[in-house]
């Protein structure tokens, strides 16, 4: 059953949150190894925080990359 799970890329100075819905957090690792799958919500993260996260950053492993997701790629392509 697909499901959302909280990820975040840590770009080294501070980290990018969002949601990717997707089976498994091992498929989110797969595809997207820069990401770091959270277990669980964060305990400084606000009911506001995450309903920005929802709002803004939510993702469905099996669209078109966007936002967060399309960034990734972009830097694989750099590097």
């Amino acid at each position: 059953m697909r499901r959302e799970y909280l990820v975040c890329y840590d770009y080294g100075q501070g980290g990018v949150w969002g949601l990717v819905r997707a089976e498994t957090p091992e498929e989110i690792r797969t595809k997207y190894p820069e990401l770091l799958v959270a277990p669980s919500r964060q305990p400084w993260m606000t009911d506001e925080w995450m309903s920005a996260i929802e709002e803004k950053s939510a993702y469905d492993l099996d669209e078109k990359p966007r936002g967060l997701l399309a960034a990734i790629l972009a830097q694989r392509i750099r590097e």
